[in-house]
């Protein structure tokens, strides 16, 4: 999403905190790093500007999901939100997606690896 995204993870251990400690710094990092890289003086000047707090929400608004059909549900969010927003017409449509490891019969790839939860 242009403006937020949206992920599904268990860390093997369990530390949710943990990862997420050594999570955000990185991706941060890496945002600054693509930015510069492309010469992005806008959205650099952006990500400095930005402190911890606006550039990630607190960790109050993770949600724990337990069940099957509630991880089910939420996949299913996450593939339709580009859909919602009016980015595209169909969920597989979205460059940004894990749509296409789930759905492998359709020949979408998604651009990263994804390690599928099973049902």
């Amino acid at each position: 999403m242009p403006d937020h995204l949206h992920f599904l993870f268990g860390p093997q251990d369990g530390a949710v905190k943990r990862f997420l400690a050594r999570f955000k710094p990185g991706v941060t990092l890496k945002l600054d790093a693509l930015a510069m890289e492309s010469g992005r003086i806008k959205e650099r000047e952006w990500l400095a500007c930005k402190g911890k707090r606006e550039l990630w929400q607190d960790s109050k608004y993770s949600l724990p999901i337990y069940s099957p059909h509630w991880i089910r549900e939420k996949i299913e969010y996450i593939h339709n939100n580009p859909v919602k927003r009016g980015l595209v017409a169909h969920p597989g449509d979205y460059p940004y997606s894990s749509f296409g490891a789930y759905y492998p019969e359709l020949g979408i790839a998604p651009p990263v690896p994804v390690d599928l939860i099973e049902f």
